[in-house]
């Protein structure tokens, strides 16, 4: 009981920090050209009633299918005449999201691993800074945590109720982001690897409820009046073919396991624009978000540590748990499924489209840290907190200066006009 309650505690102080920093930049994200075409797919639904056949139009060309992207921001609208209530439906899936994979990390490596993958994950600058923006990324958080939570209750035998979550997962996701690609590929690895067993009839069950969205696509295409959601700008294997999307993915895994986002401070406009002026002000700022970007890239070696320790140490599994293994092979397998992905995806992979990834990515180094944590290394335990604590000023300067959170008076009168023309009362 005094674990579960250290535990809880725990858990409990790092998710509020998280909520914390999460609602803040909510509070101040802003409105681009993505945000106004999913305003629109919104709005569409409020004045019209009707769902859509296709939702937002894909960088390579085509459209993400079904009516679930319509739902998940003219619903929020409905309740909630804001530009802004769209973003609180996506905390809340991300609260969710990390409430079901953290469950799933403690009972299958127990309740430190567990809170060093709550740490590292729900804390991410990668999640928080997709956590305050109107974009259909934001929306893969939660099945890359169902599909973790559902691939952990099949492991050992085909349960219907965890094999209806995960296709009803994969069928979801492919209506909200192309990313949903590495969540195939990385079901088709596991399945290959004997790592998770699928019951067929439940499955069945999970594609006619996750397919319920598709109806209104299902009967344009009927009617012939269905937009082509292939790739026009692109084809299928592109990234195999000019290889540099497959360098990037590699590297990307070890900058969502390290929380390497000191490239997004490259759209700060404060930084970017002189706004603390030329003086000794400028020099302070520029020299500190240096020094984030300088620490942000020196953390990749952790996770280049972390994940050679992890793929390479105990190969045979001995004096290993089995749940610890399954994780281990888990991650293994997502990496594995990244690099597929990115061969096979018609667009060069960019920040967004590895998003879904970082579950998968974040086990390595929870697992080492778990491991480099004996009563005798003190010293350690302070010398990680440290780390993770100054990861977090990197949200504070992306949440004051970014592009996309930052809000002058300007912008914010701007904001207010084009919400009352969007949602009009």
């Amino acid at each position: 009981m005094e674990k579960t309650g250290r535990f809880i505690t725990v858990a409990a102080a790092l998710l509020l920090a998280g909520v914390i920093i999460q609602a803040w930049l909510g509070s101040r994200g802003g409105i681009g050209g993505d945000q106004y075409v999913l305003f629109d797919l919104g709005l569409d639904y409020l004045e019209e009633g009707g769902l859509s056949a296709v939702g937002k139009g894909m960088s390579g060309g085509g459209f993400i299918p079904g009516s679930l992207l319509q739902l998940l921001i003219g619903v929020p609208f409905s309740v909630w005449r804001d530009y802004r209530s769209p973003v609180v439906l996506i905390g809340l899936f991300h609260l969710l999201a990390a409430v079901v994979s953290t469950l799933a990390v403690r009972r299958a490596a127990g309740p430190r691993a567990a809170l060093f993958f709550l740490a590292l994950w729900w804390l991410s600058p990668w999640r928080l800074y997709h956590s305050g923006i109107l974009w259909e990324p934001a929306y893969v958080v939660l099945p890359s945590a169902l599909h973790l939570a559902a691939c952990w209750g099949l492991r050992e035998r085909a349960g219907a109720l965890w094999s209806a979550l995960l296709v009803a997962t994969l069928v979801l996701t492919f209506q909200l982001h192309g990313s949903f690609l590495f969540l195939v590929v990385l079901t088709g690895v596991l399945l290959f690897r004997k790592l998770i067993r699928l019951q067929w009839e439940g499955g069945l069950l999970g594609a006619a409820v996750g397919g319920l969205t598709l109806i209104p696509t299902m009967a344009a295409f009927s009617a012939g009046t269905l937009p082509s959601p292939a790739p026009s700008n692109s084809f299928i294997g592109y990234g195999l073919v000019t290889v540099a999307p497959l360098i990037k993915s590699f590297v990307y895994w070890f900058r969502l396991g390290s929380l390497d986002i000191g490239r997004r401070l490259k759209g700060v406009v404060f930084l970017e624009e002189g706004w603390a002026g030329a003086g000794s002000l400028s020099i302070f700022v520029k020299g500190a978000a240096a020094a984030l970007v300088l620490l942000a890239a020196a953390s990749i070696l952790i996770a280049l540590a972390a994940t050679w320790w992890c793929f390479r140490r105990d190969r045979r599994g001995e004096g290993r748990a089995a749940g610890w293994l399954w994780l281990r092979s888990y991650a293994m397998a997502g990496f594995a499924s990244l690099l597929i992905s990115s061969a096979l995806s018609p667009v060069t992979i960019q920040s967004w489209h590895v998003l879904i990834v970082l579950p998968a990515a974040c086990l390595p180094v929870a697992l080492w840290l778990d491991d480099l944590w004996p009563p005798a290394r003190a010293w350690l335990r302070w010398a990680l907190f440290l780390f993770l604590v100054l990861r977090l000023p990197q949200m504070i300067v992306v949440g004051t200066g970014h592009e996309a959170y930052r809000l002058d008076p300007n912008i914010e009168s701007k904001l207010q006009e084009r919400q009352k023309t969007l949602l009009p009362r």
